[in-house]
Formats: C-alpha cells, structure tokens, sequence
C-alpha cells in the first residue's frame, strides 16, 4: 500500500492558488475507510465556499466533497464496505 498520497489544495482564497502537495496518508482506525479516488467534482457550493472561508493563517482549504473511488482499507468497525469495492460519496461540509 502507498504510504502518501498527492493533493490539491487552496491557499488563498479569492486568487488562483492552487498547490499540488504529497501528504502521509493516515492510519484507519475506527470506522474510517481509506479510498482511492478516481474521479470528484468541483460543484456550485465549492465555489461559494472559496469565497466566504478564507483558511486560518498558515493554512489551506479544500474544494470537491463528492467523489468515486475503489476502498483500499477499512477501520476494524467498518461492516459494509471492504477493500476492492467501488463506491461514490457526497462528504459533509463541516
């Protein structure tokens, strides 16, 4: 299994600042699920959030909560989903 993955993140919001970042994937734990994206989608809301929340100093954003992708690990509580299967999710803003 890897051990990071790639990542684009907002900087500056407002502006075009988009970096392309290799982060440690984290441990799953609980009932975490670790998938690898395939595809996500940037839609009206993202936008709307690149403009009202500026990140902390120092710190950065991310646009794009929907997304597809096959489960690559699962937490030891996870019950329905296991590594190999493809799924899709919309994530929640908060």
């Amino acid at each position: 299994m890897r051990n990071r993955v790639l990542c684009t993140r907002l900087y500056e919001f407002l502006q075009d600042h988009l970096r392309r970042h290799r982060l440690e994937i984290p441990n799953v734990e609980g009932h975490d699920l670790l998938v690898n994206i395939c595809a996500v989608s940037v839609n009206p809301v993202d936008t709307t959030l690149r403009v009202r929340q500026e990140p902390d100093a120092g710190g950065w954003g991310i646009l794009g909560y929907n997304a597809a992708g096959v489960v690559d690990a699962v937490g030891p509580e996870v019950q329905y989903f296991k590594p190999g299967e493809a799924i899709f999710y919309a994530g929640a803003i908060d």
